[in-house]
C-alpha cells in the first residue's frame, strides 16, 4: 500500500510504500498521491479528502476595504498632479463629478462606527 507522507502543515512533501499490515505513521494519509508532485506544492485537505494545489481557494475577505478603489485611485492621480494623460484627468473629472460625494460619505461613516 502506497501512502502520501506529509509535512507538520499538510503539505504533500513524499510517498511511502507500506505492507498492508503496517500501521499508516502518523505523518501520513492512507491514500496513493499518484504522480502529485511530492515537493510541498499539494496541501492535504481532510474535510474534502483531496489534495488541494497551493494558491487554489482564497480566504474570504473579513470586511469591506475602508475606502472604496476608486477613491484610492482619485488620491493617487490628484497627488500626481496635472501632468498625467489626458485620459487620467478625464477619469478623475469624471469620478469628481460622479462618485466622489459617495465615496467620501461612505469613507465618514465608517470613520464613525470605530
Amino acid at each position: 500500500m502506497r501512502v502520501a507522507v506529509l509535512d507538520k502543515d499538510l503539505h504533500l512533501v513524499g510517498a511511502q510504500e507500506l505492507d498492508d499490515e503496517d500501521d499508516v505513521p502518523e505523518n501520513a494519509v492512507p491514500i496513493d498521491p499518484g504522480d502529485l508532485p511530492l515537493t510541498g506544492e499539494y496541501k492535504w485537505h481532510p474535510e474534502s479528502a483531496a489534495f488541494v494545489p497551493l494558491g487554489h481557494g482564497f480566504p474570504r475577505i473579513s470586511s469591506e476595504p475602508p475606502v472604496s478603489t476608486e477613491w484610492v485611485l482619485a488620491k493617487i492621480v490628484a497627488m500626481l498632479g496635472d501632468e498625467l494623460p489626458m485620459p487620467c484627468l478625464q477619469w478623475r473629472a469624471w469620478y469628481d463629478s460622479n462618485l466622489k460625494q459617495r465615496d467620501e460619505e461612505r469613507r465618514l461613516r465608517k470613520i464613525r462606527r470605530r
